[in-house]
């Protein structure tokens, strides 16, 4: 997700074809937290870095993957041991 930030002024051009749209608009929304504190940090909406941008996304979805890839295995280790 992370380099896709980079890509934000061709992905933000909607498709014709509904379905392409529907995932450039998804991968837009996931964007957003990237994006936000990219502005947040330069201290100005219309001048930010999407290097920055690309950073916050990597290191939060990253994460994110961690987490879930950590309690998937849990659960997994957990149901093994009651059967």
């Amino acid at each position: 997700m992370g380099g896709l930030t980079g890509a934000v002024e061709t992905i933000s051009t909607l498709s014709r074809n509904p379905v392409i749209a529907g995932l450039q608009e998804t991968a837009m929304m996931l964007k957003i937290p990237g994006l936000l504190g990219s502005a947040i940090v330069s201290g100005n909406v219309h001048a930010f870095s999407l290097v920055f941008a690309a950073a916050i996304n990597t290191s939060i979805y990253f994460a994110v993957g961690w987490i879930s890839c950590s309690l998937w295995r849990r659960m997994k280790q957990s149901r093994q041991r009651r059967a």
